[in-house]
């Protein structure tokens, strides 16, 4: 029986879209433009602060991005760098990283922009902005960004320019400014090691942090509270930091992209050798049949138990990395959490079996692990019973779900119940009567289970974290059956009698949840009406704008829509979402469809994600890159054709696989809320 192993998937996912007709996939190659400067003329040609000047000449730039709004530290504004220099793009819109992704080469024209700085910080803009007394660009108008920013090939690197703090100096003669910079060798205060990125509550819009070497040279890090990584903690240690370099007055500031961009796992400056990384696997391997020392080590995994659910022996937590799970026994209390990453120092450390399995085991003198973020999500594997039963002890504790079991003999989860699943297969369940949902009542229909297994003194046991671990199991006849001639279309015009198999609609949908299912409404509705809800439309394929409501109503061929109103969870929240069973013996799925906006009295702009999410009980939600922003409202009456390539994202997957067409930022604007409607959609793949 082949182990199991969680895998963290770095993957590049690439959605194609356009109006009124099937576009070609994303750029492959840089578009036929003659780039007439450099960056770094830019800077060299403004050298008065707090003036703006005026492009007037038929130049372009060209350079690849190296920063914008994905992680939500930088507002407005995209980082482009070439090989003489850096410089700041202000532009009027969000969710630009779907357009612009870091790693994408950019044109700028320059003609009818303004170059400026802001208190010494080149920027580039569309107009001037002098209301607060001080001379600055403003942002490029999102209507106007495919006039001025023409969209090259992805995936292009850009190596960080090796810097020490010594090096970089605010004003704008500096030549690192706006570029990616790397730090060796820094660290943070020992007074802030521990303290978060930014302030969560936003009460603070941002927040800065000392950076030095050992010789004290001291660099800023200045963080955003709108940043997705606000709450998370900042890391002990020594190492390297990478960023981009925006200065602003008299401050060196360095922005990060992500958590990724700083790895202090070395040694401070006021330390002795550092502990050397091991895996959980390579740990497991070390142990000898006896209470074994680990040494001068540090493990990096994340908490995949429940500490505060108290469903495990006092002092225990158990963590995971990308190569296997164990326990781990903390004599002293330590505040860690569910999704916590940490770095575990293992210097006074020991492996020792507890009831039949080895768990690492922490004294008094061990050092409190550092948490590097919070809130990430293990993906657990999908297993039968039968399966897990064979991986262990092998795969101890490695967190997994368990499809359609039921739970019996007892009335509560306290002590020991059978779990048995489709399969007929069985195994220990075991619940603590310390844990807080001990007497909680057992459902009395088919569940869906996360959880690990261990062998406990020799056999199997099964354990789950809190009660979201188990949640009622979807029929997988509820889904699609792609069967084995390919394309699969999905036809709508029968909507009056409902939605086809797999399909739902749903509200309050986020990253992280699918969304509340909610009723669709089954009678036509004319575009104009201002209802909200899911609706049954007519499709426009072959109607003007101006059709009669009565015409509408009695059209043959529908789509599938929604009015979005303010109060129903639809703004955001609004998913289209597809279930499909399985992609066994399925590969290179593509999928298509058009995204029609019928209403030109709605003003606001809804954009709109397509994400998907592998399993039974669907959660972080992956989104696919767009190379333009996919919108309705905007008294727009249109459509785009939209294609989407999941290259193998999605091969033969036996956990449903969903897809949602979503709606995950408020609208923009102001006015009524569009009428949005999906047609034609279509599912392709190879067999």
């Amino acid at each position: 029986m082949p182990k199991f192993t969680v895998y963290f998937i770095l993957f590049f996912l690439i959605g194609i879209s356009c109006f009124n007709k099937f576009a070609s996939p994303p750029y492959a190659s840089d578009p036929n433009v003659a780039v007439t400067r450099a960056i770094q003329s830019l800077q060299d040609a403004h050298q008065t602060p707090n003036t703006i000047d005026s492009l007037t000449d038929e130049d372009v730039i060209s350079g690849v991005v190296i920063g914008n709004d994905q992680s939500g530290n930088l507002y407005q504004s995209l980082v482009i760098q070439d090989n003489s220099g850096g410089i700041c793009l202000k532009v009027n819109g969000s969710n630009l990283y779907t357009a612009y992704p870091i790693g994408r080469r950019v044109f700028v024209k320059l003609k009818e922009l303004f170059v400026g700085d802001y208190n010494g910080l080149l920027q580039v803009g569309s107009g001037v902005d002098t209301t607060n007394g001080y001379n600055t660009v403003t942002a490029i108008p999102y209507a106007l960004l495919d006039k001025y920013i023409l969209k090259g090939s992805l995936n292009n690197i850009i190596t960080p320019i090796i810097v020490s703090p010594k090096d970089l100096s605010t004003g704008l003669n500096c030549p690192y400014q706006n570029c990616l910079v790397q730090l060796n060798k820094v660290e943070f205060s020992p007074n802030d090691t521990g303290s978060l990125y930014a302030d969560p509550t936003k009460e603070l819009s941002a927040l800065s942090y000392g950076v030095s070497n050992c010789n004290g040279d001291r660099v800023y890090l200045r963080t955003s509270s709108y940043a997705n990584f606000a709450s998370a903690q900042l890391p002990g240690g020594n190492g390297s930091l990478t960023g981009i370099f925006m200065p602003y007055g008299s401050s060196k500031q360095i922005y990060i992209r992500s958590v990724d961009d700083i790895n202090f796992n070395g040694v401070r400056c006021d330390q002795g050798a550092p502990p050397t990384p091991i895996t959980i696997a390579q740990l497991l391997q070390q142990y000898q049949n006896k209470n074994t020392a680990i040494g001068n080590h540090v493990v990096y995994a994340v908490v995949i138990s429940d500490p505060e659910q108290k469903n495990l022996p006092n002092g225990m937590v158990v963590v995971q990395d990308q190569t296997a799970a164990m326990p781990v026994y903390m004599p002293i209390t330590v505040d860690l959490n569910l999704g916590d990453s940490v770095a575990i120092d293992l210097s006074n450390d020991s492996l020792v079996v507890y009831q039949g399995y080895v768990e690492i085991k922490r004294t008094s003198n061990s050092l409190n692990p550092v948490v590097l973020s919070q809130n990430n999500f293990v993906q657990p594997v999908l297993l039968s019973i039968e399966e897990l039963r064979n991986s262990l002890p092998q795969q101890n504790f490695l967190l997994v779900q368990l499809l359609s079991c039921t739970i019996a003999p007892n009335t509560t989860y306290v002590g020991y119940n059978n779990l048995t699943d489709y399969s007929g297969n069985t195994m220990s369940l075991y619940t603590f009567s310390q844990a807080t949902f001990a007497n909680s009542m057992v459902p009395s229909t088919p569940q869906n289970i996360v959880g690990y297994g261990f062998m406990n003194n020799g056999q199997p046991q099964f354990m789950f974290r809190n009660l979201s671990d188990v949640t009622p199991a979807i029929p997988m006849s509820l889904g699609i059956d792609l069967g084995n001639v390919a394309p699969y279309n999905i036809y709508l015009d029968t909507l009056y009698k409902g939605l086809p198999l797999g399909l739902s609609v749903r509200t309050d949908a986020t990253a992280n949840f699918l969304g509340t299912s909610t009723d669709f409404i089954g009678t036509p509705s004319s575009w104009s009406n201002k209802s909200g809800g899911f609706k049954n439309y007519a499709s426009p394929r072959n109607l003007p704008s101006n059709t009669p409501a009565d015409d509408q109503n009695t059209t043959p061929t529908r789509c599938w829509g929604i009015r979005q109103v303010s109060t129903n969870g639809t703004d955001p929240g609004a998913a289209f979402v597809l279930k499909i069973n399985n992609t066994m013996g399925k590969e290179n799925l593509h999928f298509s469809f058009v995204l029609y906006s019928l209403d030109s009295n709605a003003d606001r702009i809804t954009y709109w994600e397509v994400d998907y999410c592998i399993g039974e009980q669907p959660s972080s939600f992956k989104v696919i890159p767009q190379d333009h922003p996919l919108i309705s409202g905007n008294g727009i009456f249109g459509n785009t054709h939209v294609a989407i390539d999941f290259a193998h994202l999605l091969d033969n997957q036996k956990a449903p696989v969903w897809i949602r067409i979503v709606n995950l930022t408020p609208t923009a604007g102001t006015g009524t809320r569009a009428a949005t409607a999906i047609d034609s959609m279509s599912i392709n793949f190879s067999n």
